[in-house]
């Protein structure tokens, strides 16, 4: 029945640290998720009979290997949560009401600091921070993305320029000349969308490659606006692709500079 109890209450937390964290209280969401973690573990650890004092003076059911083994699946239930943590913290950082990029990472960095020190293994840990790479991938690529989109939109415009300029009634005579400027302007905004889905990539690995052989490759963008994109957005290449191999920032003080004033959905 107690055990019953707390775990309710694990799981009252866990909804109460949702709401604060939709509020955006950021330190009191964390400490409520904390909480419940504390009372998970606490419901998993049938092992010890008793607990006296600040001795934590313990009698174990079972040998100390077992118990050693309990310890590592209590610390692998743990994954999923800090997932779940990490997650939160990345993606309120994309709500309206957003948290600055610095405080985004220091309450990550505790948050790993804390399962370090109780034992999580480093490959856990990545795997739990999942969402928080790729969220940062993306708004590293955000830059780029965003420099290359303009001119191609300032070629989708030319297209669709030519297009208006055909006035009136399409005539047998320049049908073949329309449906021309028509297909070519279809196919520009085809390039622009392949372009906007790069942002979906599953393989984030190869997203520099891709964005770089998109510039590369467009047919609207001049040679020349070509060159100035790639040289422009050197530096920004240079830090997705340290982030993509790394998982860490190549200029941090950069990133927190560069924070959105709202976060993007």
């Amino acid at each position: 029945m107690v055990k019953i109890t707390i775990f309710i209450t694990a799981l009252i937390l866990m909804v109460v640290g949702a709401v604060l964290s939709y509020l955006d209280k950021t330190g009191s969401a964390v400490a409520t998720y904390a909480a419940s973690i504390c009372c998970l573990i606490f419901v998993h650890l049938p092992q010890f009979k008793k607990f006296k004092g600040f001795g934590i003076e313990a009698e174990l059911k079972q040998k100390i290997e077992e118990a050693n083994e309990t310890l590592e699946r209590l610390r692998e239930i743990t994954v999923p949560i800090a997932h779940m943590l990490f997650t939160m913290v990345a993606k309120m950082g994309r709500w309206s009401s957003s948290i600055p990029r610095r405080q985004q990472y220091e309450i990550t960095k505790k948050i790993e600091n804390e399962l370090k020190s109780n034992g999580v293994k480093p490959v856990h840990l990545e795997k739990a921070k999942g969402d928080w790479h790729h969220y940062n991938i993306i708004d590293l690529a955000r830059p780029i993305m965003e420099g290359t989109l303009k001119d191609v939109d300032e070629g989708v415009a030319r297209k669709r320029k030519k297009v208006d300029s055909f006035k009136g009634t399409i005539t047998a005579e320049i049908r073949r000349e329309y449906d021309m400027a028509i297909n070519e302007w279809r196919k520009a905004s085809s390039n622009r969308k392949k372009l906007q889905d790069l942002y979906k990539l599953t393989d984030q690995q190869a997203l520099p490659d891709e964005i770089e052989d998109y510039i590369k490759s467009s047919t609207l963008i001049d040679e020349n606006k070509k060159h100035e994109l790639l040289d422009r957005y050197k530096e920004e290449f240079a830090d997705l692709r340290y982030y993509i191999k790394h998982h860490e920032f190549r200029r941090l003080e950069k990133w927190f500079a560069d924070c959105p004033v709202t976060g993007d959905n």
